[in-house]
């Protein structure tokens, strides 16, 4: 198994886990026009030697249940830019 990080900056955060030896991660780097523009594989014992806070990285996320309310910020449709 792999986990896949797509970024454009140099500083990669795995969150909410400890990071795996086990696992290989896969790092997709883009330029500024969101281009890949390289691409690496490292081994979970590799990218362990690079952390060098030892902190657990935490992120929450908030789930949105749809109501029936006429004031949600929701449309059905995507903006035109995207």
């Amino acid at each position: 198994m792999f986990d896949l990080y797509v970024q454009q900056a140099n500083n990669l955060q795995v969150w909410n886990q400890e990071i795996d030896p086990e696992r290989r991660y896969v790092l997709m780097m883009l330029d500024k026009e969101s281009v890949v523009v390289n691409v690496h594989v490292v081994s979970g014992v590799d990218l362990a030697l690079l952390d060098n806070t030892g902190t657990l990285t935490q992120k929450y996320q908030a789930r949105l249940t749809v109501a029936e309310s006429n004031t949600e910020l929701i449309s059905n449709t995507d903006t035109e830019s995207i």
